[in-house]
């Protein structure tokens, strides 16, 4: 039994069938689609920091006054809620720009009281001291050398020194 089909019909017969594999191909990127969406969440969301779990879903989120909205998340094994903002001035009181307004002031030689009396506000030079210690890029390291007892000795000039 031989079955005879025109060259017209088996065109469109290749048609059709091209054209459900290109619908299927099409529901496959789809899905590898929404996988990668799913993917890159969990890459987005951080571990617990209490317990590290990956269980981690968004929880809403808090206005800062100079950041504006910082993520909140919620770890589905211990209920523990946190936020990861770690930017630049994280839980400062003072600006940014003031912040390195006294960076600089501090690389031109000024010293803390006088970077606290140009800066003005409530800033102080402890707070100022601070602000070097957690920000100022480690520079060359500068010692002096104290005499005591014939004896050498080598010390950070960010010490206070006691002889």
């Amino acid at each position: 039994m031989k079955i005879e089909i025109s060259s017209k019909k088996l065109k469109e017969l290749l048609f059709k069938k091209e054209i459900t594999e290109i619908k299927k191909l099409k529901e496959e990127i789809v899905d590898l689609k929404t996988q990668l969406k799913k993917v890159e969440q969990m890459a987005k969301t951080p571990n617990c920091q209490r317990c590290g779990s990956p269980n981690v879903i968004k929880n809403g989120s808090r206005p800062t006054q100079r950041r504006g909205e910082i993520q909140k998340f919620k770890c589905l094994e211990c209920g523990h809620r946190f936020s990861t903002d770690t930017s630049f001035g994280y839980r400062m009181r003072n600006q940014e720009e003031t912040i390195k307004q006294a960076l600089e002031l501090r690389k031109k030689g000024f010293t803390l009281s006088e970077i606290a009396k140009e800066i003005g506000g409530n800033v102080t030079r402890q707070t100022i001291h601070r602000w070097l210690q957690k920000y100022q890029p480690p520079t060359e390291e500068k010692t002096i050398k104290i005499k005591q007892k014939n004896q050498y000795k080598e010390y950070d000039r960010t010490f206070k020194i006691k002889i």
